[in-house]
């Protein structure tokens, strides 16, 4: 059961639209993956703070509302959401940079440009917009700026695989490939076959809708082992569902039958 929800069962007894107890909800539905959930609560939250507000004073639901669409692919209705929550001071680096992500997804690099360098105005030690911001400039033809922008993020954390995989991508962007295979040996040493490593990289790609760089990290990992039987079955199940998303249901229907 979720934490406290007897008392919030009872609260919404007595008040459904009360909009503290239904944005915690929310919240919380979003923590446990039931973003159908997560949706009806927080919409329910944001009805009750717009009833004679335009823009509330709280973003919180707004941002959650986002993050329950988004996840649902729901991207259009997603974006307006997160939009919403910028007005809130306390949510506009993060609102900020998941418009970020939903540009990615449409490859409209321009505007996610943009989105990503409001989101670090609010923070900007976010190490995810750096991420982001590197990859953007990549697919904006700046490899350069794309390399010190990862390059950066490794002075502050060596292990930095995301920001390792980004300048390794830059230089190779930049026609310097001999620097970019030294790189990615070293990334690959660094990153040590552990399969949880190669995982984090590819899904954040993943989420930006970047699939040919979410497949190239996975299969990295699979030619590291020689037999299938090795691979984490993982591993497979996301080179797969990447796939399909790239629109090759050739390729990961191979995948599948691997991890079967």
């Amino acid at each position: 059961a979720l934490e406290g929800y007897p008392y919030f069962e009872e609260a919404l007894r007595r008040d459904p639209g009360d909009a503290r107890v239904n944005t915690v909800l929310g919240r919380l539905y979003c923590e446990r993956g039931m973003f159908k959930e997560a949706e009806e609560r927080l919409k329910v939250a944001v009805g009750r703070l717009t009833h004679d507000y335009t823009r509330p004073k709280n973003g919180e639901p707004f941002y959650y509302l986002g993050v329950a669409l988004s996840a649902q692919g729901k991207d259009d209705a997603a974006y307006d959401a997160f939009y919403n929550a910028t007005w809130s001071q306390a949510w506009t680096g993060a609102a900020y940079y998941h418009l970020a992500r939903l540009d990615c997804r449409r490859q409209e690099w321009a505007k996610a440009f943009e989105h990503l360098d409001r989101a670090l105005a609010a923070n900007a030690w976010n190490s995810t917009a750096l991420h982001l911001k590197a990859a953007v400039l990549r697919h904006l033809g700046k490899p350069a700026e794309a390399e010190k922008c990862a390059s950066k993020l490794l002075v502050g954390d060596p292990l930095d695989f995301m920001a390792g995989n980004e300048l390794y991508l830059a230089k190779s962007a930049a026609g310097r490939s001999n620097e970019a295979a030294s790189r990615l040996e070293f990334l690959n040493t660094k990153m040590g076959g552990e399969v949880q490593s190669y995982l984090e990289v590819a899904v954040e790609y993943g989420n930006w809708g970047l699939w040919d760089e979410a497949i190239e990290v996975l299969k990295r990992f699979v030619g590291g082992f020689p037999k299938a039987g090795k691979i984490n079955p993982m591993v497979l199940y996301y080179l797969a569902d990447f796939s399909v998303r790239q629109g090759s249901a050739e390729e990961a229907s191979r995948y599948y039958r691997s991890a079967a």
